[in-house]
């Protein structure tokens, strides 16, 4: 993570707007685009949908849906999983997620 001084921020200009603007930090974050599918690292299954979320689908226990902030750094394209019926549903889960649909019958 990197931090910028307040003269570098965003803020039209935060020095003239007062000590409140004056105070401001900027966070810069840097995130790695990962390319849409699933994943795998140690015995958990994660998929990354068309909008970039990375969730786990599943962990030790099973299978589960929890969105996580990125990929472990080991984790490695899994090109089996979609033949994983459990872990293709997931996938195809995320998706209708991503695109904002409803799974509704």
């Amino acid at each position: 993570m990197h931090t910028l001084p307040p003269n570098q921020c965003s803020a039209p200009n935060p020095a003239s707007a007062g000590p409140a603007l004056a105070d401001i930090e900027c966070d810069v974050v840097e995130v790695k685009a990962r390319q849409r599918g699933f994943y795998t690292a140690g015995f958990r299954h994660y998929y990354v949908d068309s909008a970039g979320h990375v969730i786990l689908i599943r962990g030790p226990g099973g299978a589960t849906f929890q969105r996580i902030d990125d990929l472990p750094d080991d984790a490695e394209v899994d090109r089996n999983a979609p033949a994983d019926d459990v872990l293709w549903h997931l996938g195809t889960v995320a998706e209708l997620e991503a695109e904002g649909s409803s799974c509704s019958r």
